[in-house]
């Protein structure tokens, strides 16, 4: 690229040098009037400038060109990868997974569990209670008038019971 860039057009503005400095003058036994060679100077001097302002167009052209090709020689993956952590850290952020979004949600699955235990347990004694209620119950009913002594005893039993 440096060939087409800069070599090629600094050798055309050297060649349109060494022509103006081959040229002899007639007082030189040549074939060139100094006005003639003015007027080549003036003309070369044109092509010199376009030629300057293309081999600066092209080395900016290059530069761009190097600096694509740089993005290019990037891993290409590592957009992806970028992007797929992103992707991850959303969804375990949505569903409650992971070390970081999902212990919140296991401790509060475990505070539920343990709830949920002693629910059951409060719920197992109280049943037990109210069996014990309905026994207690039935033995005062099935008293009779002879067992007041055991009826007192049942009611105390009921009071105790439910306190």
């Amino acid at each position: 690229m440096h060939d087409l860039g800069e070599a090629q057009p600094n050798t055309y503005i050297k060649q349109n040098a060494d022509m103006l400095k081959s040229c002899p003058l007639f007082e030189n036994n040549g074939n060139y009037s100094q006005e003639e060679i003015e007027w080549y100077r003036g003309q070369m001097s044109e092509i010199d400038q376009l030629f300057q302002t293309m081999i600066e167009n092209r080395t900016n052209h290059i530069t761009d060109i190097n600096g694509q090709a740089d993005k290019l020689k990037k891993d290409p993956t590592a957009e992806f990868n970028l992007a797929y952590g992103d992707s991850i850290k959303q969804l375990s952020a949505k569903d409650g997974l992971g070390k970081t979004f999902g212990q919140p949600r296991r401790l509060a699955q475990e505070r539920l569990r343990s709830e949920m235990t002693k629910c059951e347990q409060a719920q197992k004694g109280v049943d037990e209670l109210i069996d014990k209620l309905e026994q207690l119950q039935k033995e005062a009913l099935t008293a009779t008038k002879f067992q007041v002594k055991a009826q007192d005893s049942v009611s105390i039993q009921i009071r105790v019971t439910i306190v």
